[in-house]
């Protein structure tokens, strides 16, 4: 077994380390959860697409779990990168 080690952006670190990364885990959570749910519930109740509910249920899904792919993707480059030994 190896240790790897990656190094972040002092950014993600503060954030990784902040309340907020609970806050957006929750919304998170809760946008792949419970968003589709209430979309299904607004589709069938004749809602248009234009509808803030909607709109906002679409964000929250897209939107927030790019959070983590970007925090995944600064991970991922440390580890192909080329290191010594």
């Amino acid at each position: 077994m190896n240790n790897v080690v990656v190094q972040i952006p002092d950014r993600w670190q503060r954030f990784a380390n902040s309340r907020l990364l609970v806050v957006v885990t929750a919304l998170t959570c809760l946008s792949l959860s419970f968003a589709p749910v209430f979309l299904f519930q607004l589709a069938k109740a004749g809602v248009p697409y234009t509808d803030p509910r909607v709109i906002f249920c679409f964000a929250s899904i897209v939107l927030l779990p790019l959070i983590y792919l970007r925090l995944a993707a600064v991970c991922i480059k440390q580890l192909r990168a080329p290191h010594d030994g």
